[in-house]
């Protein structure tokens, strides 16, 4: 009996080495074709937020869009903004002293105050220069 076990021994040992060599072989030929599944899973990841990132954008810049369509947000716009004011309107100034003070013809067009524009005003020296004045 002892020799059976001996050779009942060897035998399962040149099996499970056998079985293991394949089991290792295995767990190497996939080894890589995992490693670059997970890797392409976190890029379709990364690329889905960043996806839904540009697509929230997106959304903003045609609110956006929405909102310079109406005439009443360009108004008020240009009225915080640039400080324009509408005829009719009063424009007061704070100087460094904090006193507030009235800016005289601000509410009504230049030609009204009986100003000439700019651009005639232009127009005007360079025919002056040009000697035609």
């Amino acid at each position: 009996m002892p020799q059976a076990a001996q050779r009942w021994t060897a035998r399962l040992t040149g099996r499970a080495i056998l079985l293991a060599a394949v089991v290792v072989l295995l767990v190497v030929s996939l080894a890589y074709p995992l490693q670059r599944y997970l890797a392409q899973q976190a890029t379709i990841d990364r690329l889905a937020a960043e996806n839904l990132a540009a697509q929230e954008r997106v959304e903003d810049l045609r609110g956006q869009v929405d909102q310079l369509d109406d005439p009443a947000f360009i108004e008020t716009q240009a009225q915080t903004r640039l400080q324009y004011v509408m005829p009719g309107d009063l424009l007061y100034v704070i100087d460094d002293s904090g006193q507030a003070q009235a800016v005289a013809g601000q509410g009504e067009p230049a030609s009204e105050r009986g100003e000439v524009a700019w651009f005639e005003r232009v127009l005007d020296s360079v025919e002056i220069a040009d000697g035609g004045g």
